[in-house]
C-alpha cells in the first residue's frame, strides 16, 4: 500500500484505517465485497483504507501493535496470566503522547490467534477459528512520506496526542445498539458539558475514532454486569471464544478522544467504563 502511495496512486485524503477478518474459502480465497458472513472457519486479515478523493496523498501508512504482557505462564491444568486491557491501552496512550509527529487514525482491539500458551505474532494474516487467542491493540496512523518531508525541509510536529477511551456496554440481554448509542452521545454532551472553563479556542476535546468491540462472557444477568465488565476490562487471554467456557457474546461501543492537557486527561483505568450508577434510568 505505501508503495503505491509513494507512485502517486492514492488520489485523495486518507481518513481512517481499519484492520478486519474476513471469512475465506477451503483454499483460503476471500471476496472483500461480500457483505454477509458464511461463518467460516478460516479467516484472512484485510486492511481497509477510508480516504477522501483528492489530490495524490503524501502520507503512507503505519501500524504499531500493543500486546499484553505475560505476567506467569500456563500450564496443561493452568491458564497463562497476562497484564489486563486497559494496561495494554495506557501503554499505547504514552506511545502517542511521545509521537507527536504522526497523524492518529484509527485504534482497535483484535484478537490474535495464539501459536502457544505463550507465543503469538501479531503480524500473521489468516488463522483457523477455534483455540487461543490474545487481544492486542492495534494503533494506525499517517505520516509524510521521505519525498514529501524533503521538500519542505523539516517536518513539523503538531500538539502531542493526549488520549482517553471509555467503553459503553448493555445493562440488559434486551438492549439495543440504538440504547448503547444514546448512552454514548449522552456522555459525550455532558463530559464537554462539565469541563467547558477547561478549553479555550480550538482546543476542544476530541472524538477521535471508535470501535464494535464483541466481549465474551461466561455468563450475564441484568441484576449483576459485574462478569461482563471484567470481560470488557481485564481478559486478554480468551480460551476458545466460542467454547463451552463463553455463553454469551455482546457488542459494545467503545470510544477514542483527545484532550489538550494531560492533567485533564482521565486514566484508562479511572474513566475506562460507562458503569450503572451514572446510568440509573437505563437499569
Amino acid at each position: 500500500m505505501n508503495d503505491t502511495i509513494r507512485s502517486g496512486g492514492l488520489e485523495g485524503k486518507i481518513i481512517t484505517i481499519e484492520c478486519l477478518s474476513y471469512d475465506a474459502t477451503n483454499d483460503w480465497k476471500i471476496d472483500t465485497e461480500v457483505s454477509l458472513s458464511s461463518l467460516s472457519n478460516k479467516n484472512v486479515f484485510i486492511v481497509r483504507v477510508f480516504y477522501e478523493m483528492g489530490l495524490p496523498s503524501n502520507e503512507e501508512i503505519g501500524i504499531v501493535d500493543f500486546a499484553p504482557q505475560l505476567i506467569s505462564r500456563g500450564t496443561f491444568f493452568k491458564r497463562p496470566k497476562y497484564e489486563t486491557f486497559d494496561k495494554v491501552i495506557e501503554r499505547a496512550f504514552g506511545w502517542l503522547s511521545e509521537n507527536p509527529d504522526i497523524n492518529f487514525r484509527n485504534a482497535q482491539s483484535i484478537d490474535i490467534k495464539m501459536k502457544s500458551l505463550s507465543q503469538h505474532k501479531t503480524h500473521l494474516m489468516a488463522f483457523t477459528e477455534h483455540g487461543d487467542y490474545i487481544r492486542i491493540f492495534r494503533v494506525t496512523y499517517t505520516k509524510p512520506v521521505e519525498a514529501a518531508q524533503g521538500a519542505i525541509g523539516r517536518t513539523v510536529l503538531s500538539s502531542p496526542i493526549y488520549l482517553s477511551t471509555k467503553i459503553f456496554l448493555p445493562y440488559k440481554k434486551s438492549d439495543t445498539i440504538s440504547d448503547i448509542k444514546q448512552r454514548l452521545s449522552d456522555w459525550v454532551n455532558q463530559y464537554l458539558a462539565q469541563n467547558y472553563e477547561h478549553f479555550t479556542g480550538q482546543r476542544w476535546p476530541r472524538v477521535l475514532s471508535a470501535e464494535t468491540v464483541e466481549v465474551f462472557a461466561k455468563d450475564f444477568r441484568d441484576d449483576n454486569v459485574v462478569e461482563l465488565e471484567k470481560a470488557a476490562l481485564d481478559d486478554t487471554f480468551l480460551a476458545n471464544r466460542f467454547g463451552s467456557k463463553n455463553a454469551y457474546m455482546f457488542f459494545s461501543l467503545r470510544i477514542f478522544y483527545q484532550t489538550f492537557d494531560r492533567t485533564k486527561c482521565p486514566k484508562s483505568s479511572d474513566n475506562s467504563i460507562d458503569t450503572i450508577d451514572n446510568n440509573n434510568d437505563h437499569n
